[in-house]
């Protein structure tokens, strides 16, 4: 899919003591999730990135370093970007 027709997302995100998780939607005349996610066990050394692409089916499951919420958030914000940018 080429940039001119990629449809605009909407990314939600709920945030909870020790994890973070998210969902994309690509928008349209209805609603299409494409992608879910979370990050789990933050602030310890088993901290987890799960990932589902929905339109693929491909799973993403490994450990990062988020020893606080902002690494998190960041590692998260990254690998959003990363596919973002290989699906463009």
């Amino acid at each position: 899919m080429n940039n001119m027709q990629q449809k605009p997302i909407i990314l939600v995100i709920n945030s909870g003591s020790s994890s973070i998780k998210y969902a994309i939607y690509e928008t349209g005349e209805n609603l299409r999730k494409i992608q879910t996610g979370k990050i789990e066990n933050i602030g310890s050394n088993n901290t987890s990135l799960f990932v589902k692409n929905i339109l693929n089916n491909k799973i993403t499951n490994e450990r990062i370093d988020a020893t606080d919420f902002r690494k998190a958030a960041d590692n998260l914000i990254n690998f959003i970007e990363t596919i973002s940018v290989a699906n463009s």
